[in-house]
């Protein structure tokens, strides 16, 4: 009686060549929600469709799809948020890079409208350099490159045009 035994077996070099060419996503997860903190107390929560974590990239890096950023709600005021088609982030850093029909709405309704924006979470700035629209009160405001706290509070957009209402008071 003859048995023949078939085996496998790992090559190192094999193994090891091949994850370092990974570059891919060594997480994924759709449906993703997650609570931001920062001091004990939350800032604002994520939605996103699906989240990849790039942790074998040369720089690590997580991307959202399809996401919105719900900020923490301030007492008798609308909600606050971003969307975004697609949001990248560091991991350990709070600046965010949203691209892809990015809208900003603060508590009393004011929005801005773009295409990009760096959001810095920890000094809550944001800014961009492309086409921007702004809504606030009865002003429509446009531009190319602004720079804005993240409440929309105080803003300056450069190259600006737009439209005012004399009676805004």
């Amino acid at each position: 009686m003859l048995f023949l035994f078939w085996g496998c077996s790992n090559d190192q070099k094999a193994v090891e060549a091949l994850a370092q060419s990974f570059d891919g996503a060594v997480v994924e997860q759709r449906g993703f929600r997650a609570a931001v903190s920062q001091g004990g107390r939350q800032q604002f929560t994520v939605h996103a469709k699906r989240m990849e974590q790039f942790t074998k990239a040369e720089v690590p890096y997580v991307r959202y799809y399809d996401v919105v950023v719900q900020m923490k709600k301030i007492p008798g005021k609308r909600g606050a948020w971003m969307k975004a088609e697609q949001v990248v982030q560091r991991p350990g850093q709070q600046v965010w890079l949203a691209e892809g029909r990015v809208v900003v709405q603060n508590q009393d309704g004011n929005r801005l409208e773009t295409e990009s924006i760096v959001w810095d979470a920890q000094t809550g700035r944001i800014f961009g350099e492309r086409a921007v629209r702004l809504t606030a009160s009865s002003q429509i405001l446009t531009g190319t490159g602004f720079e804005a706290d993240d409440r929309l509070e105080t803003y300056t957009l450069f190259n600006a045009a737009g439209q005012m209402d004399s009676n805004n008071k």
